[in-house]
Protein backbone atom coordinates (compact mmCIF):
# COMPACT_ATOMS: atom_id res chain seq x y z
CA UNK A 1 0.00 0.00 0.00
CA UNK A 2 1.42 3.36 -0.98
CA UNK A 3 0.96 6.59 0.96
CA UNK A 4 -1.99 7.79 -1.14
CA UNK A 5 -3.85 4.50 -0.60
CA UNK A 6 -3.04 4.53 3.11
CA UNK A 7 -4.34 8.09 3.41
CA UNK A 8 -7.57 7.18 1.61
CA UNK A 9 -8.13 4.01 3.68
CA UNK A 10 -7.33 5.96 6.86
CA UNK A 11 -9.92 8.60 6.00
CA UNK A 12 -12.64 6.03 5.26
CA UNK A 13 -11.93 4.03 8.42
CA UNK A 14 -12.07 7.18 10.55
CA UNK A 15 -15.39 8.12 8.89
CA UNK A 16 -16.71 4.58 9.45
CA UNK A 17 -15.62 4.75 13.07
CA UNK A 18 -17.56 8.01 13.55
CA UNK A 19 -20.66 6.47 11.90
CA UNK A 20 -20.48 3.38 14.11
CA UNK A 21 -20.19 5.60 17.21
CA UNK A 22 -23.37 7.44 16.18
CA UNK A 23 -25.13 4.10 15.64
CA UNK A 24 -23.88 2.89 19.04
CA UNK A 25 -25.55 5.88 20.68
CA UNK A 26 -28.87 4.74 19.24
CA UNK A 27 -28.18 1.07 20.02
CA UNK A 28 -27.88 1.80 23.74
CA UNK A 29 -31.62 2.52 23.73
CA UNK A 30 -32.43 -0.99 22.45
CA UNK A 31 -33.70 -3.83 24.60
CA UNK A 32 -31.09 -6.02 26.31
CA UNK A 33 -31.14 -8.90 23.78
CA UNK A 34 -30.72 -6.55 20.81
CA UNK A 35 -27.94 -4.66 22.62
CA UNK A 36 -26.01 -7.94 23.08
CA UNK A 37 -26.08 -8.62 19.34
CA UNK A 38 -25.00 -5.07 18.57
CA UNK A 39 -22.22 -5.21 21.21
CA UNK A 40 -20.74 -8.32 19.56
CA UNK A 41 -20.77 -6.55 16.20
CA UNK A 42 -19.09 -3.49 17.71
CA UNK A 43 -16.33 -5.51 19.36
CA UNK A 44 -15.49 -7.11 16.01
CA UNK A 45 -15.61 -3.81 14.13
CA UNK A 46 -13.39 -1.93 16.57
CA UNK A 47 -10.90 -4.81 16.80
CA UNK A 48 -10.60 -5.15 13.02
CA UNK A 49 -10.54 -1.40 12.43
CA UNK A 50 -7.82 -0.90 15.05
CA UNK A 51 -5.74 -3.69 13.51
CA UNK A 52 -5.83 -2.08 10.06
CA UNK A 53 -5.18 1.41 11.44
CA UNK A 54 -2.19 0.21 13.49
CA UNK A 55 -0.72 -1.27 10.29
CA UNK A 56 -1.16 2.08 8.55
CA UNK A 57 0.33 3.99 11.50
CA UNK A 58 3.32 1.63 11.58
CA UNK A 59 4.12 2.42 7.93
CA UNK A 60 3.05 6.08 8.04
CA UNK A 61 3.38 7.35 11.64
CA UNK A 62 2.46 10.91 10.63
CA UNK A 63 -1.11 9.71 9.88
CA UNK A 64 -1.65 8.79 13.54
CA UNK A 65 -3.88 11.44 15.15
CA UNK A 66 -2.12 13.53 17.73
CA UNK A 67 -3.30 12.86 21.27
CA UNK A 68 -5.55 15.49 22.77
CA UNK A 69 -3.65 17.71 25.19
CA UNK A 70 -4.30 16.82 28.80
CA UNK A 71 -6.52 19.28 30.62
CA UNK A 72 -4.63 21.27 33.22
CA UNK A 73 -6.29 20.77 36.60
CA UNK A 74 -7.67 23.98 38.01
CA UNK A 75 -8.32 24.63 41.68
CA UNK A 76 -12.10 24.63 42.11
CA UNK A 77 -12.01 26.53 45.38
CA UNK A 78 -9.39 27.73 47.83
CA UNK A 79 -11.93 28.56 50.58
CA UNK A 80 -11.03 26.95 53.91
CA UNK A 81 -13.64 25.88 56.46
CA UNK A 82 -12.09 28.19 59.06
CA UNK A 83 -12.98 31.14 56.79
CA UNK A 84 -16.63 30.13 56.30
CA UNK A 85 -19.47 31.90 58.09
CA UNK A 86 -22.64 29.85 57.82
CA UNK A 87 -26.04 31.55 57.76
CA UNK A 88 -27.70 31.51 61.19
CA UNK A 89 -30.35 29.05 59.98
CA UNK A 90 -27.79 26.38 58.98
CA UNK A 91 -25.37 24.50 61.22
CA UNK A 92 -22.31 22.47 60.27
CA UNK A 93 -24.21 19.38 61.44
CA UNK A 94 -27.04 20.22 58.99
CA UNK A 95 -24.56 20.48 56.15
CA UNK A 96 -22.77 17.30 57.25
CA UNK A 97 -26.06 15.39 57.25
CA UNK A 98 -26.65 16.30 53.60
CA UNK A 99 -23.05 15.56 52.58
CA UNK A 100 -23.13 12.14 54.26
CA UNK A 101 -26.49 11.35 52.63
CA UNK A 102 -24.91 11.82 49.19
CA UNK A 103 -21.87 9.61 49.88
CA UNK A 104 -21.53 5.85 49.61
CA UNK A 105 -18.70 3.42 50.29
CA UNK A 106 -17.74 3.74 46.62
CA UNK A 107 -15.41 6.57 45.61
CA UNK A 108 -17.26 9.34 43.78
CA UNK A 109 -16.00 12.54 42.17
CA UNK A 110 -15.91 15.43 44.59
CA UNK A 111 -17.49 17.67 41.93
CA UNK A 112 -20.55 15.42 41.77
CA UNK A 113 -21.02 15.43 45.53
CA UNK A 114 -20.55 19.20 45.73
CA UNK A 115 -23.18 19.64 43.01
CA UNK A 116 -25.65 17.22 44.60
CA UNK A 117 -25.28 18.90 48.00
CA UNK A 118 -25.74 22.39 46.53
CA UNK A 119 -28.92 21.25 44.75
CA UNK A 120 -30.28 19.88 48.04
CA UNK A 121 -29.37 23.13 49.83
CA UNK A 122 -31.19 25.11 47.14
CA UNK A 123 -34.22 22.85 47.58
CA UNK A 124 -34.16 23.72 51.30
CA UNK A 125 -33.68 27.43 50.46
CA UNK A 126 -30.32 27.50 52.25
CA UNK A 127 -27.88 30.10 50.88
CA UNK A 128 -24.97 27.64 50.65
CA UNK A 129 -22.43 28.05 47.83
CA UNK A 130 -20.40 25.29 46.20
CA UNK A 131 -17.29 26.81 47.80
CA UNK A 132 -18.78 26.34 51.28
CA UNK A 133 -19.65 22.71 50.50
CA UNK A 134 -16.15 22.10 49.14
CA UNK A 135 -14.58 23.63 52.24
CA UNK A 136 -16.74 21.45 54.49
CA UNK A 137 -15.80 18.32 52.54
CA UNK A 138 -12.10 19.18 52.95
CA UNK A 139 -12.64 19.66 56.68
CA UNK A 140 -14.44 16.31 56.98
CA UNK A 141 -11.52 14.65 55.22
CA UNK A 142 -8.94 16.45 57.36
CA UNK A 143 -10.85 15.30 60.47
CA UNK A 144 -10.76 11.72 59.10
CA UNK A 145 -14.56 11.50 58.97
CA UNK A 146 -14.59 10.60 55.25
CA UNK A 147 -12.07 8.95 52.92
CA UNK A 148 -10.62 10.93 50.05
CA UNK A 149 -8.22 10.47 47.17
CA UNK A 150 -6.48 13.33 45.44
CA UNK A 151 -6.28 17.01 46.29
CA UNK A 152 -9.80 18.03 47.33
CA UNK A 153 -9.29 21.58 46.06
CA UNK A 154 -9.52 20.05 42.55
CA UNK A 155 -13.10 18.81 42.61
CA UNK A 156 -13.03 17.13 39.19
CA UNK A 157 -9.75 15.36 39.93
CA UNK A 158 -10.46 14.06 43.44
CA UNK A 159 -12.83 11.52 44.92
CA UNK A 160 -14.52 10.98 48.28
CA UNK A 161 -16.50 8.27 50.05
CA UNK A 162 -17.83 7.18 53.41
CA UNK A 163 -15.28 5.56 55.67
CA UNK A 164 -15.64 1.78 55.49
CA UNK A 165 -17.58 0.49 58.49
CA UNK A 166 -14.86 -1.99 59.48
CA UNK A 167 -12.33 0.83 60.04
CA UNK A 168 -13.79 1.88 63.41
Amino acid sequence: MDREQATEIHKHLRDANASVERAAGIAFTLEAQDRKIFAALLRGFYRDCDEVLEGIYFRYPDLRPRPQPQEEPEISSSVRWADVVLPASVTAADLDRIIFSKLSERLMKTARIVGDVVVECERLSWPITPEIVGARIEELSDDDRIDSEGDLRYWRFSEIRLKPEDSD
